[in-house]
C-alpha cells in the first residue's frame, strides 16, 4: 500500500501520460475548432447562398424531368440549409450581444461562456458538413446533371475525407458554372476591365461601369471581381453594396468586417462602437500600401418594400397574380391568385418546405416547418411543432386560451422572425417577449386599447424592423376621429422608453400609443420610415416643454416617409410645422386634431417635395398655400369653412391630384352656401367627396370641369335640395353616392315623379343612404 508520496507518484506516472495522449489532443482540437469558428461561419454564409441558388435550379429541372429522387435530394438540401441558417443566426446574435463586463471574474465567466458556445457552434457546423456530404454521396452522374465534380476530384483519387472537405467547393462552383453558361458577350468588356485593374495606373483609380438597368453591370463586375488574375494581383478585395442614402459609418464598418473575414480573423469588439473618425483611421491603417480592389453596387435608394412591389408587379404582368383592387393612383391594394395557381403554390410549398398551412379539419404532416400559418384553433397542435425552428408564425383564428398560447411563444418559437396575431383578443404582451432575439416583424391587430401594456423587454428586440399595433376592433373610426377619445372612455397606452433602443425599427404603427416617454431618444431612431396613428401626449395638462422637446426630436427623423399624428393640440402646431419642414423624404402626412374644432393651421415654408397624400383633419381658417406647391400630390383630405371657393381656386390646376375630400365643420357655423367648379378645373380628378356642409345649398359644375371624374360622394349636406347643377356634363362618372341627404333631394330622384330620376340612366351605379 502506497503512502501519500507514492500515491502522487503513481498518479503522475499514470495520469500525465493519459492526459498527454488523450486529453491534450482533444483540447488542442477543441481550441483549433473554437478559433476557426468565425472563418467557418463566413464560409457557411457563402455556401448557404450558393446552395439556395443550386436548390432553385435543381427544383426547376426536377419539374422538367419529374424525378422523385431529385426532389428528395432537394428536400434534404433544403433542410440542411435550414440548419445552416439556424447556426449562422445564433452565432451572429450572440456575438453581437457579447459585451465584456468590468471585473476579472465577469471577464473570465464571459470568456468561458463564449468558448463553450463557439465549440458548440463548431460541432454543429461539422454535423452540417457531414450531412451535406452524405447527400452528395448519394448522387451519381446520371442524376440529370446534378452530380457536380470539381477539378480536384478528377485529378486525384482522394479519400472519403477529402471528398467531404471538397464538397462545399463543389456546391460553390455548381451555380457559377450554370450562370456562366448563360452569360455571353462579356468577354471584351471583362478583359478591358481586368487590364485597367492589373496593368493600369499605379495611383488610386476609380473605374465606373454605367448603363441602363438590366444590362448586366453587376454580373460583369462580379466576373471581374472573381477573375484569377485580379485575385492574384490584389492584396485585398472588397465587395460592398451601398444604398442611397447611405450611412458612412456602416460602409466603413462593412469594409473592415469583410477584411477580417478574408483574413480569417475575429473582428475586435470595439469595431462596433467606433465613430466615423476612428473607422476612417482603422481602414487607412489596414489598407495603406496595399493594392485594394473595391466594388460598390448602388441600390438607387429603393426600400425593401419598393423592391417587393416591383416583384409583385412582375407577377401581375405574367398573369400569375390577379388584381382585386387598386388605389386611386393605380397601385395594387389587394390581389389574389386563381384556384389552379393556388393549388400549384400549395404543392410547391410542400416540395420546398416553404410553408405549412393548418386549416380547420386538417392536420399537419411531420418534417421541418419554417413558416406556419394557422387558420384553426391551435391549442391541440402537437408539441413537436413548438420544438421546430419556425421562423414565421401567422395566427388567423381566435384561440380558446389566448394568454396561455401567447405566453408560450417566446420559449417555444425562439427563432421567430415574423409574428402576426390576427383576430386574437390579446390583453397583454408577455414580459419575456424581448427574448425573441431574431424577431423582425410583429403585428397584433387586436390588442385591447384599454388594458394593453407593452413590456420594457421590447427594447431587447434589436432586430425588429416593423411594429404594427393597430386595432381594428374599433369599428367606426370616422366617428371617433371627430370626437375627443377621452370623452368616449378610451385610454392611451404609453410607449416604454426602452423602445428607443430599436435602432433598426423602420415601421411603427401604434393606434392610441403615446410617444411622450420617448422624448429623450426617438430622434436617434433614424431608420424610421413610418410612424402612424400615434399621440404626442396622453394628458392635456402635460408639460408643454416636454411635448415640444418630443416634437423637436421627431424633426431628426430625416428618413421618415409616412407620418400620422392624432389627437394634436393647437398649441403645438408651430413646433410640428418646424419639424415637418425637415422631413424632406415625407410622402404621406396625416394631422388630426384632438377635437373636431382644433385649429391645425400649418405653416410650412419648406414643405416636403415628395408629398403624395395629405390629410388635415381639424379646423382650418383657410387652405394653406403650400399645398398648391406639392407637384406630386395625389390625394388630399381637408376641412374647410367659408373659404371653400378660394380653396378650389388654389387647387384647381394641380397636375397629379386624383382624389379630393373636403368637409365642413361641426362646431363652427359654416357659412359656405355655394360651390362652383369652373370650366377647366380639376381635369385629372377621379374622386370627389363633399360632406358635412350644413349651409351649402347649391353646387354648380360648368361644362369642361371635372372631365375625368369617376366617383362623386355627397354626404350630410341637408340644405342641398337637388343634384349638382351641371352633373350631366360628367360623362365619365361611374359612381354617385348620396348619404344622409335631404328629403327633397331624395324625392327629386324618385322613380316616378322625380324630376332628376334620369341620373340613373347616365350613371351606372347610384348608392343612396338616407
Amino acid at each position: 500500500m502506497c503512502d501519500c508520496k507514492d500515491a502522487l507518484a503513481c498518479a503522475r506516472d499514470h495520469l500525465l501520460p493519459l492526459a498527454r495522449d488523450h486529453l491534450l489532443p482533444f483540447l488542442k482540437e477543441a481550441f483549433n475548432m473554437i478559433r476557426g469558428v468565425p472563418k467557418e461561419i463566413a464560409e457557411l454564409k457563402d455556401e448557404l447562398e450558393r446552395i439556395e441558388v443550386f436548390i432553385n435550379d435543381a427544383d426547376r429541372r426536377a419539374d422538367d424531368v419529374e424525378d422523385k429522387k431529385i426532389k428528395d435530394m432537394i428536400k434534404q438540401l433544403i433542410e440542411a440549409s435550414f440548419h445552416m441558417e439556424d447556426v449562422i443566426d445564433d452565432y451572429i446574435f450572440l456575438e453581437e450581444q457579447h459585451a465584456p463586463d468590468p471585473g476579472c471574474a465577469a471577464v473570465a465567466t464571459n470568456c468561458v461562456k463564449t468558448m463553450a458556445f463557439r465549440l458548440q457552434i463548431a460541432y454543429k457546423i461539422q454535423n452540417i458538413k457531414s450531412r451535406i456530404s452524405e447527400i452528395n454521396d448519394t448522387r451519381t452522374e446520371k442524376d440529370h446533371g446534378f452530380y457536380i465534380q470539381s477539378s480536384s476530384d478528377k485529378a486525384s483519387t482522394s479519400s472519403a475525407t477529402n471528398r467531404n472537405a471538397s464538397l462545399f467547393q463543389n456546391l460553390r462552383d455548381a451555380p457559377l458554372y450554370m450562370v456562366e453558361a448563360d452569360v455571353v458577350g462579356f468577354d471584351k468588356p471583362r478583359d478591358e476591365l481586368i487590364d485597367l485593374l492589373v496593368a493600369g495606373r499605379a495611383d488610386r483609380t476609380i473605374v465606373s461601369i454605367f448603363g441602363m438597368g438590366g444590362q448586366g453591370k453587376t454580373t460583369l463586375a462580379k466576373k471581374v471581381f472573381d477573375n484569377p488574375k485580379v485575385v492574384k494581383y490584389f492584396d485585398c478585395r472588397v465587395w460592398i453594396t451601398v444604398s442611397r442614402p447611405y450611412n458612412t459609418e456602416k460602409v466603413l464598418r462593412d469594409i473592415m468586417l469583410e477584411f477580417y473575414k478574408q483574413q480569417g480573423e475575429v473582428p475586435p469588439e470595439s469595431l462596433h462602437q467606433m465613430d466615423r473618425k476612428s473607422l476612417v483611421d482603422e481602414v487607412r491603417n489596414h489598407f495603406q500600401g496595399k493594392r485594394l480592389y473595391r466594388f460598390v453596387k448602388e441600390d438607387r435608394g429603393r426600400t425593401f418594400e419598393e423592391v417587393a412591389e416591383g416583384y409583385l408587379v412582375e407577377l401581375i404582368h405574367r398573369s400569375l397574380v390577379q388584381v382585386v383592387s387598386t388605389s386611386i393612383d393605380g397601385r395594387v391594394k389587394s390581389c389574389r391568385v386563381h384556384d389552379l395557381v393556388h393549388e400549384m403554390i400549395l404543392d410547391k410549398f410542400k416540395d420546398l418546405s416553404f410553408c405549412k398551412n393548418i386549416f380547420k379539419g386538417k392536420n399537419w404532416s411531420a418534417g421541418m416547418i419554417r413558416r406556419l400559418s394557422i387558420a384553426s384553433n391551435s391549442d391541440n397542435l402537437r408539441e413537436d411543432i413548438e420544438s421546430s425552428s419556425i421562423r414565421s408564425l401567422l395566427i388567423l383564428e381566435p384561440q380558446t386560451s389566448v394568454e396561455s398560447f401567447v405566453s408560450r411563444i417566446p420559449r417555444a418559437y425562439r427563432r421567430l422572425k415574423v409574428l402576426a396575431l390576427i383576430h386574437m383578443e390579446l390583453l397583454n404582451i408577455p414580459n419575456d417577449f424581448g427574448s425573441l432575439n431574431h424577431l423582425k416583424y410583429f403585428a397584433s391587430a387586436v390588442i385591447k386599447i384599454r388594458s394593453s401594456r407593452l413590456p420594457k423587454s421590447i427594447g431587447m428586440l434589436v432586430n425588429l424592423e416593423t411594429l404594427d399595433l393597430k386595432s381594428p376592433n374599433i369599428q367606426n373610426r370616422t366617428v371617433l376621429n371627430q370626437m375627443n377619445l377621452r370623452d368616449v372612455g378610451f385610454e392611451y397606452c404609453n410607449m416604454p422608453k426602452e423602445i428607443c433602443k430599436l435602432k433598426k425599427l423602420r415601421h411603427f404603427i401604434g393606434y392610441q400609443m403615446s410617444l411622450i416617454q420617448l422624448k429623450d431618444g426617438i430622434g436617434g431612431m433614424t431608420s424610421l420610415q413610418t410612424l402612424n396613428e400615434v399621440y404626442l401626449d396622453d394628458d392635456e395638462d402635460e408639460d408643454d416643454n416636454r411635448v415640444v422637446e418630443l416634437i423637436e426630436e421627431l424633426g431628426k427623423l430625416k428618413q421618415l416617409r409616412e407620418l400620422s399624428l392624432v389627437g394634436v393640440r393647437s398649441k403645438y402646431m408651430s413646433a410640428i410645422s418646424s419639424s415637418i419642414n425637415k422631413m424632406q423624404q415625407l410622402e404621406k402626412l396625416n394631422i388630426r386634431g384632438i377635437r373636431y374644432n382644433t385649429f391645425i393651421d400649418m405653416d410650412l415654408n419648406s414643405p416636403p417635395p415628395k408629398l403624395q397624400r395629405v390629410k388635415l383633419i381639424g379646423y382650418l381658417l383657410k387652405l394653406p398655400e403650400w399645398i398648391s406647391k406639392l407637384q406630386y400630390l395625389v390625394k388630399l383630405k381637408v376641412t374647410i369653412t367659408k373659404e371653400g371657393n378660394d380653396a378650389m381656386k388654389l387647387l384647381k390646376s394641380m397636375p397629379n391630384l386624383l382624389s379630393l375630400e373636403i368637409s365642413g365643420d361641426f362646431s363652427v357655423e359654416n357659412t359656405l352656401e355655394r360651390l362652383h367648379f369652373e370650366d377647366g378645373w380639376f381635369m385629372n380628378l377621379k374622386n370627389l367627396a363633399i360632406f358635412d356642409f350644413f349651409k351649402l345649398s347649391h353646387i354648380l359644375i360648368d361644362e369642361g370641369a371635372l372631365g375625368s371624374l369617376r366617383k362623386l360622394t355627397l354626404k350630410a349636406i341637408p340644405e342641398l335640395m337637388m343634384l349638382p347643377t351641371g352633373i350631366q356634363h360628367l360623362h365619365k362618372l361611374e359612381v354617385l353616392c348620396l348619404h344622409l341627404m335631404s328629403y327633397e333631394l331624395k324625392q327629386s330622384i324618385a322613380p316616378n315623379e322625380g324630376k332628376e330620376h334620369w341620373i340613373f340612366k347616365q350613371v351606372p351605379f347610384v348608392e343612396i343612404i338616407f
